[in-house]
This record gives structure tokens, C-alpha cells and sequence, in this order.
């Protein structure tokens, strides 16, 4: 748990979660990681400074693990349910802390979320080949051929090293938007559905309008002018 988390909580609260996180990570231990095949983990809270146009980008990778096949996996802790490894595979990626990492070194076989929670305990990512851990696929073909001329044809054993060349493509495209002060409107699908600011909204004007309607409508002048109307 979090230190300064931790320390505002109430005694009682704190052994509440204690007991909690260690029911949930030995459900995981026993679903999950007691069914894979022999593995070791090379690294915990990996720290990592990447330097891409001249600025730099720091990570913390939660899990490295090796596999005795020689591969190595990126695992990241989610104890959300909704995790979604194709949100990596836009032109503009989302979440990219996984393939960020994944281009800073020589050797990444696999990114992965590692999913702990009850009601679907579960790896969910992409990989050099599949079920590198249980769950895992390759980065989909629809994904790596986009990218390709319309007569290229990604085969199966060469969809990973692509998808990683397009995630240093895609996020070094990204680092030079940000260094030049790019900063057009230009949100990922769905990013408005859940953001209290459509007032300030540049991206949707009706719905900006909308808004104020409502706000306008529910204003006191027009409260006390219903009143007296009635």
C-alpha cells in the first residue's frame, strides 16, 4: 500500500485493506501463477529513463519476468477489469508506459496486464508468440498490417518486432508534437465521455451549447421568474 495512504488511515481501515490485499494476491497466486510453467522474476519497480528528441521519459515497470524458454515479459498490476492491450495498437496509443518500455531495450518478448482481481483473474497483452504466458496473443494482424504497403503481408513469427518498430515510430511522432508545442484539439475516441469541463469544450460545440441551455434554464433569474409567472 501506499506510505502516505496508509499513514491517514485509522488503524481499523488500514488492517481492513492489509486483509484484503493479501486474500486478493493469494488468489492470484493460486489461479494464476502456480499454473505456469517455470519462470523467474529478474526485476520489481524497474526504473528506466528513456530519452527520445532530446527529452526525457522516466518508467517504472511494475514485474520483468524471465522466462526458462529465455523470453522476458512485461508484467504491469491492474486490479481493474478492463484492461485493453488494443488501445496500444492506434496511431495514437494510449496507456503506452508498456510499449515505452518495450522500445528502451534490446530484449522484450512480451507486454502484459496483469489483472488482479476476483471476478476475472487474468494476464491480458501481446507477445512475440501466442499464450507466451497463459492469455497472451500476438499484436493482431489488422493492427500491423495498417501500418504495412497494401501488398505486404505481416506473417505470424514477424507481427512482434513490427508492432514494436510502429510503437517507436508512433510515440517518437508524439515526443515531437510535444516538444514543438503542438496542441491541437484532437482527443482519442471516447475521450469526452466522462470530463465535467464541456463548458470550457472546444472539441464539441453543440454540445458546449447544450450546457449552457441547461445551465441558463436552471439560472435563479429564471427560477424567480417561473415563480412569479405562476
Amino acid at each position: 500500500m501506499d506510505e502516505e495512504l496508509t499513514d491517514e488511515m485509522p488503524p481499523a481501515q488500514k488492517e481492513l485493506e492489509r486483509n484484503r490485499l493479501y486474500e486478493l494476491i493469494t488468489y492470484w497466486l493460486q489461479t494464476i501463477e502456480l499454473g505456469r510453467k517455470n519462470f523467474e522474476v529478474i526485476y520489481t519497480e524497474r526504473e528506466v529513463v528513456l530519452p527520445i528528441e532530446s527529452m526525457e521519459f522516466s518508467l517504472t515497470v511494475d514485474r520483468i519476468d524471465k522466462l526458462e524458454s529465455g523470453e522476458q515479459v512485461v508484467i504491469d498490476y491492474k486490479t481493474g477489469s478492463n484492461n485493453k492491450p488494443s488501445a496500444w495498437m492506434q496511431e495514437r496509443p494510449q496507456n503506452p508506459q508498456l510499449p515505452l518500455y518495450s522500445i528502451s531495450q534490446d530484449q522484450v518478448d512480451g507486454l502484459s496486464f496483469a489483472q488482479l482481481n476476483r471476478n476475472n483473474p487474468s494476464f491480458v497483452g501481446v507477445a512475440c508468440e501466442k499464450e507466451l504466458l497463459p492469455g497472451l496473443n500476438l499484436p493482431s494482424k489488422k493492427a500491423v498490417e495498417s501500418a504495412l504497403d497494401s501488398d505486404e503481408v505481416a506473417n505470424e513469427e514477424d507481427r512482434w518486432q513490427i508492432m514494436r518498430q510502429l510503437w517507436k515510430e508512433r510515440i517518437t511522432s508524439l515526443a515531437v508534437e510535444i516538444k514543438s508545442g503542438h496542441a491541437v484539439v484532437n482527443p482519442q475516441k471516447n475521450a469526452c465521455n466522462y470530463c465535467d469541463l464541456a463548458g470550457l469544450c472546444r472539441i464539441d460545440p453543440q454540445r458546449m451549447e447544450a450546457v449552457l441551455a441547461e445551465e441558463e434554464e436552471a439560472s435563479p433569474e429564471n427560477e424567480a421568474e417561473g415563480w412569479r409567472g405562476s
